[in-house]
């Protein structure tokens, strides 16, 4: 905050040798113009920078603030019923997911069997997952959108459920998921 002294001010502080103005009492005494006192002595507030730095608080946090979509709003475009029709027949997608199960079968970290929920030949190599799971990609119901959920055991290795991952992605599905306990 600044004050400015008025000539008055400056001609009755004392002077103090070295050009310094102070006087004994204090630093304070000449700059006495924060709250004046009027002539019939009650206390006047100059009110006006307070409200100049609350307008200017105010004006900043609303522009600085960020301003987002409610959640739960989804700019999305559903198909009407025309345009189903207009396609061709379509193949409802399956209510269940590809379900891919890892299991241990036995102590060793090597020991351990994959299966496909529906799908009688079990896979012997991550390879061979691929395969089978490209085949099911073919089969009518099945496309890249549908949901793959990998299931394994608690025994398992981390690596034998991530490598169940990239066989799923090599077989080009983009929707993989992990089953919770």
């Amino acid at each position: 905050m600044t004050f400015a002294m008025s000539k008055q001010d400056e001609t009755d502080a004392p002077s103090r040798p070295g050009g310094s103005s102070a006087s004994p009492a204090g630093p304070s005494r000449g700059l006495r113009r924060a709250a004046r006192v009027s002539r019939s002595g009650s206390l006047e507030l100059n009110i006006i920078p307070l409200a100049d730095v609350t307008f200017l608080l105010m004006v900043f946090f609303v522009i600085a603030g960020t301003f987002r979509f409610g959640e739960g709003i989804l700019n999305s475009r559903l198909p009407s019923i025309g345009s189903a029709r207009a396609g061709g027949i379509s193949v409802p997608l399956p209510l269940t997911p590809i379900t891919v199960r890892v299991q241990q079968t036995g102590p060793e970290p090597a020991d351990f069997a994959m299966s496909v929920e529906g799908v009688a030949q079990r896979p012997a190599s991550f390879s061979e997952l691929a395969a089978i799971l490209r085949d099911l990609q073919q089969q009518a119901g099945f496309d890249a959108e549908s949901l793959v959920v990998i299931r394994s055991d608690a025994d398992v290795q981390w690596d034998h459920v991530v490598n169940c991952l990239n066989a799923a992605k090599r077989a080009g599905y983009a929707n993989v998921a992990f089953a919770a306990r």
